[in-house]
């Protein structure tokens, strides 16, 4: 895993070189060489022990924040898109479907509780954002995307692109109200650092506005993944409208100050 972090799929949209090409096609013939089914257990493996913290222990949580705030680390998301760079590359020679196959299972575990539970206990939060970690990069990796393994399929009749299926766009509506819980939580302790130096000087504190933007980040990474997703389309138009909201509120207020902040 630690070599395939070298390897890991961002958000830049870049040709690849004909190295690139080259250093691809050799791992996967050397991922090849350990044979289809251990490769398959173990990038299922990889996944399910990823989200559940057996792979990379979860960080230690800074009691001056609200601990249902899950700080990842960049470990774990180097790890993370080490684990779907692996599946991705596992698809080459096992088959089309079967990246999307290793990942499902783990994402599932980690968002599956959100719809249920709406005061998610820590270790469910950490669950949750590892889910998501596997999902946002297993997106850039073109092996979940558009319904849900890879492939953006249009409606010939209509020439409407086709939406995920039921049970993807449950775990997307999982994965968005996490992420919109998580930007609000953001949102408060940040508020809360400002009007104390002492946390803001913490090394927690210092971190939100990465953090912010990298949970924004993840939104947009999902939207770009699923252009088709009802849910998707809802959540970004419902967040243009409480952000345009929120700053004629604060302009009819002067409050010129709090909006650039």
């Amino acid at each position: 895993l630690d070599t395939l972090i070298l390897y890991i799929s961002t958000d830049e949209v870049k040709k690849q070189s004909k190295e690139d090409l080259m250093a691809i096609k050799g791992l996967e013939k050397w991922i090849e060489g350990y044979g289809d089914q251990w490769i398959l257990t173990v990038c299922c493996a990889c996944a399910a022990s990823f989200v559940s913290g057996q792979i990379v222990p979860f960080g230690m949580i800074d009691e001056s924040i609200d601990n249902t705030l899950v700080l990842t680390t960049v470990r774990e998301r180097e790890i993370g898109s080490a684990i779907s760079k692996l599946c991705s590359l596992a698809g080459a020679f096992i088959g089309s479907d079967s990246p999307s196959s290793m990942l499902w299972p783990a994402i599932n575990k980690g968002l599956g509780n959100i719809s249920v539970d709406t005061g998610l206990s820590l270790h469910a939060s950490r669950q949750a954002a590892r889910a998501l970690i596997l999902l946002t990069s297993g997106c850039r990796e073109y092996i979940l995307n558009g319904i849900g393994h890879g492939d953006l399929l249009v409606d010939n009749k209509t020439g409407n692109m086709v939406p995920p299926p039921p049970t993807i766009e449950m775990l997307l509506s999982c994965a968005i109200k996490f992420l919109l819980d998580q930007l609000n939580r953001v949102a408060i302790c940040d508020m809360n650092r400002t009007k104390n130096d002492e946390i803001a000087k913490s090394r927690a504190g210092s971190y939100f506005p990465n953090h912010f933007s990298l949970l924004i980040n993840q939104l947009i990474c999902l939207k770009r993944a699923y252009p088709s997703s009802v849910i998707m389309s809802n959540t970004i138009c419902d967040l243009i409208v409480r952000s345009l909201e929120n700053c004629t509120t604060l302009v009819e207020n002067n409050d010129v100050e709090q909006m650039i902040g």
